[in-house]
């Protein structure tokens, strides 16, 4: 309703410029300038609502409230994608090529950095584990309501990962997947063995600052398949419960 009646405003304005023009007179030009300020004043209030609106849903992605305040500060995302990159001075434009650069890159970053950290070995890592536990920690076999409230807790993002099942999919057939899910979760909790496919994850380089030509410019960021989101959050939370 706010659209149309603020879409009629908008034509009853143009309508009353349009007059303006054809008359050049001192009441239709007041007229015109007094509905246009109000106007103005309508739509900016229609518009801090709206943003409102969109914070409240962004509230618990920290991701998605940045998206809505860079759109309202007008501040355009850089496009992502790399068509050319440097390297040892070099331009490298073949997309396979510069897949295996970053490949290279993000692999060797970690442990690169950890060479450079230096190690005491004389601190025993087990003294920093205090008190006396007589139980251990054991996985227990979840229940269909289970699995169908961690589906519908996911957060609906876009991505997808190597499964190509997105989050909404998920959602929506909540009941035909969750049996199914069960079983492999139980499964995989009996046996002791992850999928090897959960364990595929896409790696995306995403842009940070200056110069889009250097991979040292590009922070990884690895997205999973939802189905491994659901194995995670099952093991987490009976750790967690054992932790309490």
């Amino acid at each position: 309703m706010d659209y149309l009646h603020h879409l009629n405003a908008i034509k009853k304005k143009n309508y009353l410029y349009k007059k303006m023009l054809e008359t050049r007179e001192d009441e239709p030009t007041k007229k015109y300038k007094k509905y246009k300020n109000k106007l103005i004043t309508i739509m900016r209030a229609a518009e801090k609502r709206y943003y409102a609106c969109k914070l409240i849903e962004a509230k618990d992605s920290i991701g998605k409230t940045w998206k809505v305040i860079n759109h309202m500060i007008s501040k355009k995302k850089a496009s992502p994608l790399v068509t050319e990159i440097l390297c040892n001075g070099e331009s490298v434009n073949d997309p396979n090529l510069i897949a295996d650069k970053f490949n290279d890159f993000f692999v060797h970053v970690g442990p690169n950095l950890a060479a450079n950290i230096s190690k005491d070995n004389s601190i025993d890592p087990v003294t920093f584990i205090k008190g006396n536990y007589l139980n251990s920690m054991y996985l227990t076999p979840v229940t269909y309501q289970e699995i169908g409230n961690v589906i519908l807790q996911l957060k609906n993002t876009s991505s997808k990962g190597s499964g190509d099942i997105p989050v909404k999919l998920l959602k929506f057939c909540q009941q035909e997947f969750t049996p199914i899910l069960t079983h492999l979760v139980n499964s995989s909790i009996e046996m002791g063995i992850f999928p090897e496919d959960a364990k595929i994850a896409k790696v995306v380089p995403i842009f940070k600052n200056d110069d889009k030509k250097l991979v040292t410019n590009y922070r990884p960021i690895s997205i999973l398949p939802n189905f491994s989101k659901i194995y995670e959050k099952i093991v987490f939370g009976q750790l967690i419960g054992y932790i309490k």
